[in-house]
């Protein structure tokens, strides 16, 4: 009987930060970590108009401020 193939794993590719030595493996976290240095904000408030850097900081800041008022 034949074993299977064993290949090698590949490497993690790790993602640097444009700004600072912050890295991490998920390129999204970069994404999120570079918005501190750029001051970026995309995520938009429907209800007041307050921006946040995160959809999770956009979701925290609806459930605490606007609960019900959509």
């Amino acid at each position: 009987e034949r074993l299977p193939e064993v290949r090698p794993k590949p490497k993690k590719v790790e993602h640097h930060c444009s700004f600072c030595s912050y890295s991490n493996r998920k390129r999204s976290l970069i994404i999120i970590h570079e918005r501190i240095h750029t001051g970026e904000r995309p995520f938009v408030c429907g209800v007041c108009g307050n921006a946040f850097a995160t959809t999770s900081s956009l979701n925290a800041h609806s459930r605490k401020f606007h609960a019900g008022e959509r």
